[in-house]
């Protein structure tokens, strides 16, 4: 294993002594060394319901990597299997952050009415990652959402 070409790679490589340690340092590392394909089969894995896609899903959880928010935003949008758009939904509020926020409006306006109840939850797990993101706008959307489901994933997730 090459860490400085590793570390260079990814920009981690410390200017006049300053170190760049960290969890989140940490995880791109370990998701650029597994590579997008296996991240994005892993994300293929819990949407197909493959025994296994537990761990894999673990594993995203874990590390957030960018390529398996990305695919699942991309089965989210695009698979003709409604099955997979919304095992691929639920996953995403595990691996999503903060810069995310955006993809919950996205959600709520999804067709699939139980897409959009994932919004819900999307919202509540970077709420509490992050107790100043700013969730206001989307609330509003919630409690006046035209899906009963939303509304009232809303009241309970948000104890309204």
């Amino acid at each position: 294993m090459q860490w400085r070409r590793l570390a260079t790679e990814l920009g981690f490589v410390p200017v006049s002594g300053q170190g760049f340690n960290g969890g989140d340092n940490a995880r791109v590392a370990i998701a650029a060394l597994l590579g997008d394909d296996v991240l994005r089969a892993a994300v293929d894995s819990w949407a197909d319901r493959d025994p296994g896609a537990e761990l894999a899903i673990s594993v995203l959880a874990l590390l957030k990597p960018a390529a398996a928010r990305d695919h699942c935003l991309r089965i989210v949008r695009d698979d003709r299997d409604t099955s997979r758009r919304q095992f691929a939904a639920a996953l995403f509020k595990d691996i999503a952050t903060a810069d995310d926020l955006p993809v919950v409006e996205e959600l709520l306006r999804h067709p699939d009415p139980q897409v959009q109840v994932w919004a819900v939850s999307l919202l509540r797990m970077l709420a509490y990652d992050d107790e100043d993101l700013p969730t206001g706008p989307y609330g509003v959307i919630m409690r006046e959402h035209a899906n009963p489901e939303v509304r009232a994933a809303y009241a309970d997730d948000f104890d309204l």
